[in-house]
């Protein structure tokens, strides 16, 4: 068994999860042990390290947990004192689950993301209302979904909320439908709130807007749901993930399926053809983890070769170039045998099996974490990670 994270939208961290995924097989699966230890967020990435949480990049919505609201080249602890055991980036907000389960969020929260009851800003962590313990929590655009320990799905913030209603709120609300989910996805792209959960069994789920098809059941382009609904394919998924209007899922075959917007190839079928029902992934390629991000996407194969796919205007696939895309996956430079991957607005951060953390791709507001706004098409190393 393997996984897939939301570059989401995802997180950072080693000793250091996208955010964002399912139980894992074993200790000694590293893969498993990485799961939301890396969490990286649109302008912002935050990591979990000896259960501390340090964070990078853009601070000017109090993002960086830090107290203030400015950014910061390298990594700066998350104040707070709180032990993390996993941690998720969004658009302008993050949020981390604690060894006790207990889910705090810091940064933008015009729309309730932050789950304590306020539309209040923070630049430090608050403590999610409601007093659920969660095992996994997914940090989106203007909203936050996370699961409890036995499965159930509860979202808060902005639309997309999975609910049965289109009203904001600034605590968490059960997602509807009764469904026992094992992870989930929210997206942290501005092209529209949408979310997806893999259900107990391997059958995915999606809810929220559809203008690209994201929804994967096969309905007319715009055609949202305010409830979770089956993806079409008959596929069983390891793990699922979404981000801008796009998502994908990892086959217990080591396969991936995506759906949605392709106007970058972020899909992998070699088009730009957007698609309501998943297609499968071109390159043949077996992959043992997933990451979805904005427009682009990266897989890792089990020693840990990571390949990535889509966009490539920044050079967030690490290839050695920028520009351009690539329609299937291409491996990335270097010969880091990575345990995880996040991707956030055209950069991507990974954390190696040897603990090292790597960052590539966009950098004008220090996302690479290494001291400088330059931009990297290969991995360098986030400055006093190891």
């Amino acid at each position: 068994m393997r996984y897939l994270a939301r570059a989401s939208h995802l997180v950072l961290a080693v000793s250091l999860v996208s955010c964002d995924s399912a139980t894992g097989p074993g200790d000694n699966d590293p893969f498993a042990a990485a799961l939301g230890r890396l969490g990286v967020g649109a302008f912002a990435s935050c990591g979990v390290r000896g259960g501390a949480a340090y964070c990078w990049g853009e601070g000017v919505s109090g993002q960086l947990g830090n107290g203030i609201t400015e950014t910061s080249l390298v990594p700066v602890a998350v104040s707070g004192g709180q032990s993390f055991s996993s941690v998720s980036g969004g658009m302008n907000h993050s949020c981390g689950l604690t060894s006790a389960r207990q889910a705090f969020c810091w940064g933008s929260n015009e729309s309730g993301q932050l789950g304590n009851g306020t539309t209040t800003n923070s630049s430090t962590p608050v403590a999610v209302a409601g007093g659920l313990s969660f095992s996994t929590i997914s940090a989106g655009f203007a909203f936050t979904c996370a699961l409890t320990v036995g499965g159930a799905a509860y979202c808060w913030g902005e639309a997309g909320l999975g609910n049965s209603t289109t009203t904001n709120s600034s605590v968490p609300v059960a997602v509807a439908g009764g469904h026992q989910f094992t992870s989930i996805s929210a997206a942290d792209g501005d092209e529209g709130y949408s979310a997806c959960a893999l259900a107990v069994g391997g059958s995915a789920y999606c809810w929220g807007d559809n203008w690209a098809g994201q929804l994967g059941d096969g309905g007319a382009s715009g055609s949202g749901s305010l409830e979770p609904v089956a993806v079409t394919g008959g596929h069983t998924f390891q793990s699922i993930g979404v981000s801008d209007a796009h998502a994908c899922g990892l086959t217990t075959a080591g396969e991936v399926y995506c759906w949605g917007w392709n106007h970058q190839y972020q899909l992998g079928d070699g088009t730009t053809t957007n698609r309501s029902t998943p297609v499968k992934v071109g390159g043949g390629l077996s992959f043992a983890a997933l990451f979805v991000g904005e427009y682009t996407n990266c897989g890792v194969s089990e020693p840990g070769a990571a390949f990535c796919w889509g966009d490539n205007r920044s050079g967030q696939l690490g290839t050695g170039t920028a520009g351009g895309n690539n329609i299937t996956p291409t491996a990335v430079a270097g010969g880091h045998s990575f345990a995880t991957i996040g991707l956030g607005w055209n950069y991507t951060c990974g954390i190696t099996m040897a603990g090292q953390a790597l960052c590539w791709g966009r950098n004008d507001r220090g996302q690479l974490g290494n001291g400088t706004t330059t931009d990297s098409s290969v991995p360098i190393p986030v400055t006093g990670w190891n």
